[in-house]
């Protein structure tokens, strides 16, 4: 599923080819006609054509060692995908940047390098007036986060704001590519500085820093550096959900504190005492958002975030009941905790997710749409109370919430079973593979039985049997391919959601047509 979130500032052909590319490092098959391209994008024939032809002239140019990733083929007239030749899925997306106006021009303000409109036009090789176009757009889309680029082309405004936005670009939208990093090194002066700092922070929690945490405290640590260079210094105290008081503190946190003090007053002699002590509280919530020991959530004790973090969670167990008429155990609202503290905490300092992604109601709820629907309802119970937007609210949290939920709550154990018959003649294995497979459809409780009866809900079979028009049967003479697993999978969920809507009185929708037959050649489909 291609995400266009972090795509604004792209040409929309270069959308297009990486919608394109996405397609085919996704998808489940190894050829594609202009027909299926055509059907899955909404292309016209010229479009998908031409943007096909766009995508292999560009891979060859520009990413020589994988100009085998995708090859047209002529006597088939099919794109084929070579996946052993494709690098991490991001690097297109980075060559596109790379030769993007409006991404040079995020790195020129983010780094404070901006000199004119006429030497950045001539640099990108565009007229002042398509460059003050695309300048105005970049400005456009900062603004939403109540950012603004100044006189001398620097960004101001919100400073918090401004920090999570430029952590978040680099961290998902430039840094994809180490030649990116080595491009900004010369820009940075203390950032290793700040990043030994935090090494010894974490040896001091007792902790090994993961890959992922390394890149992220590096971007961070590397936009400190920025800032703190060009003079823009935090102002906590009009951030309540910010607010900690120091004297309430044990001394290990204390002694962290000293640590980061200690470090700011040797790389950055210019701040002065009490920018100091608000650089170092900064540095300390977002280190410790980073890690998410639940073993340190006592710093946060009687703060603002944490007793809007405790409320969500009365959101949840209420909601839970309403929902379903139980009560959720001790030990899942635990491992919710754990696994719930860090993104609400951080929605509470910054208002937004500490990624720019978007979720997908179409994947989400396509085989799990009880829990789907619960999540809904927990966010807009936690939105009404707190007198928050839910749309933001559900654009920040929903993927964390609903991934919680998932993992926590046995949603499954509260459904009534969907009765299956499978037989299969001589066919063992591929039954024993069949049921195992349906096993693992987490949003169906399944009732697997040998008789042919008026209570099964479908039936699998290598043959019609009974009276096909009575019971949904899916005849697969071998293992079924991805989309006829995906059909299978979305009449269960289908079944499996109006038998929850009449047990419990809820509304649901997941509706699919009835299929009284499904077979894996086309011509035998009913």
């Amino acid at each position: 599923m291609y995400d266009k979130t972090n795509d604004w500032m792209l040409t929309k052909n270069a959308r297009q080819l990486i919608e394109l590319d996405d397609l085919m490092i996704s998808g489940h098959q190894d050829e594609y006609s202009i027909e299926e391209i055509e059907r899955v994008t909404g292309w016209s024939r010229y479009l998908a054509t031409n943007n096909l032809g766009l995508l292999i002239d560009h891979i060859a140019r520009y990413m020589p060692e994988q100009n085998q990733m995708i090859e047209w083929v002529e006597p088939q007239k099919v794109a084929r995908v070579n996946r052993n030749h494709y690098p991490f899925p991001s690097y297109l997306r980075y060559t596109f940047f790379k030769q993007s106006a409006g991404a040079v021009y995020l790195y020129m303000i983010m780094t404070e390098t901006f000199t004119t409109v006429e030497d950045f036009a001539h640099r990108m090789n565009l007229s002042t007036t398509k460059i003050r176009q695309v300048m105005h757009e970049v400005d456009e889309e900062l603004a939403k986060s109540n950012i603004q680029v100044d006189q001398h082309y620097r960004l101001i405004g919100d400073e918090i704001q401004i920090r999570h936005w430029s952590h978040a670009i680099l961290y998902q939208m430039l840094a994809g590519n180490e030649v990116f990093m080595a491009s900004i090194k010369p820009q940075l002066s203390k950032a290793d500085d700040l990043r030994e700092m935090v090494a010894r922070l974490f040896v001091s929690f007792n902790r090994t820093m993961t890959a992922a945490q390394k890149a992220n405290i590096g971007y961070l640590m590397a936009i400190l550096d920025l800032r703190y260079r060009g003079r823009h210094i935090a102002d906590l105290s009009r951030q309540v959900d910010w607010t900690i008081d120091e004297t309430k503190l044990s001394a290990k946190y204390l002694g962290y504190l000293s640590t980061i003090r200690e470090t700011l007053n040797t790389a950055y002699p210019y701040l002065t005492f009490s920018q100091v002590e608000t650089e170092s509280m900064y540095i300390l919530i977002n280190v410790l958002l980073i890690v998410d020991d639940p073993k340190m959530h006592d710093f946060w004790a009687d703060t603002p975030s944490e007793k809007h973090f405790e409320s969500t969670l009365d959101f949840i167990q209420e909601a839970y009941t309403d929902f379903f008429g139980l009560i959720i155990a001790r030990n899942q609202l635990a491992q919710m905790r754990e696994l719930l503290f860090q993104p609400v905490m951080y929605y509470s300092l910054y208002g937004s997710a500490q990624n720019m992604y978007s979720w997908h109601s179409e994947v989400v709820s396509t085989e799990y749409p009880i829990v789907a629907q619960f999540t809904h309802a927990v966010l807009e119970r936690r939105a009404e109370a707190l007198n928050d937007d839910v749309n933001h609210l559900r654009d920040a949290l929903y993927m964390e919430f609903f991934s919680t939920f998932i993992q926590v709550l046995n949603v499954r154990q509260l459904l009534a079973p969907v009765k299956i018959l499978i037989s299969f003649t001589g066919l063992s294995a591929l039954k024993k593979y069949v049921m195992d497979r349906i096993n693992g459809v987490g949003g169906v409780l399944v009732e697997f039985t040998d008789d042919y009866d008026a209570d099964i809900d479908f039936v699998i079979s290598d043959t019609s049997l009974g009276n096909p028009t009575a019971v949904e049967t899916f005849v697969w003479h071998t293992i079924p391919n991805e989309d006829e697993w995906q059909r299978f999978i979305k009449h269960a969920v289908s079944r499996s959601v109006l038998k929850f809507n009449v047990t419990y009185g809820h509304t649901i929708q997941q509706e699919v047509p009835v299929c009284t037959m499904t077979d894996e050649s086309p011509a035998e489909e009913a």
